[in-house]
């Protein structure tokens, strides 16, 4: 049992109806076959609308944290447009690799693909009452992870896999608030996911009204590779998740 399930049944045990915790990721997973799907963490949840979107150098910019003009990018896949496109960019000494909504990410270690983003007041699971957000909505992504290493692995076990990037803005997952919680998310459930295997879960961010209102056109989900986890400035590959869907889709 990970440390997220351990807390719960400690305080199960206790009595408690809340637990506490470091600010960390809050995920869904389902089981670890490769046709795999979620759990909703998430209640009132409404999906969002197909948009165009920033091109690409922005959406590298805002993760990267430097202006679009430091963002390289190749000539390759329609870099230069608005969702629609996926690549490859580099920005401060660090690989990009961009996927649209629904379309696999290839990193090193892992495949990873967004299969659903929805918006909601507040989040539900097994154990404790909902939790309502604080800085006014939950942002719950769905996401397919295959591992592509020759060993098991376990998806954002600690909260240090996945953030969300809503324009210049970043935020992790408040593994305080929603532990106990979201009882589905990747962090909860910490599945193993064997070579070659898939598990689908969610990621869950508590944002303010504006940061919503970015996800349709220039907001992306970062994903680290296994082994990157909680390292983030050292990481040399870096993946990009649009959750804005293309128009039409």
């Amino acid at each position: 049992m990970r440390p997220a399930a351990a807390i719960l049944a400690a305080c199960v045990g206790l009595g408690l109806t809340a637990c506490g915790g470091g600010e960390t990721t809050t995920a869904t997973t389902g089981s670890t076959t490769s046709t795999s799907t979620s759990t909703s963490t998430s209640t009132g949840a409404t999906g969002l609308a197909a948009a165009e979107g920033e091109p690409i150098e922005e959406l590298v910019a805002n993760a990267a944290g430097v202006a679009p003009e430091e963002v390289q990018c190749g000539d390759e896949g329609g870099l230069e447009s608005v969702i629609g496109s996926a690549g490859t960019c580099s920005a401060a000494g660090t690989e990009y690799v961009v996927a649209d909504h629904g379309e696999d990410l290839e990193l090193d270690t892992l495949t990873a693909r967004v299969e659903a983003v929805q918006e909601t007041a507040r989040v539900s699971g097994n154990y404790l009452k909902p939790k309502q957000s604080k800085r006014g909505r939950f942002v719950v992504g769905t996401l397919a992870i295959t591992n592509e290493g020759s060993r098991e692995e376990v998806f954002d076990d600690f909260g240090e896999q996945a953030q969300l990037v809503a324009g210049t803005d970043t935020y992790r997952e408040p593994f305080s608030m929603l532990n106990g919680v979201a009882t589905g998310s990747f962090l909860w459930k910490a599945s193993k996911i064997k070579p070659g295997r898939t598990a689908s879960g969610d990621v869950v961010f508590d944002v303010p009204e504006p940061a919503v209102a970015e996800l349709g056109t220039n907001a992306s989900i970062q994903i680290l590779n296994f082994g990157d986890e909680g390292n983030i400035k050292r990481a040399d590959q870096i993946g990009l998740l649009r959750t804005g869907e293309p128009k039409g889709v």
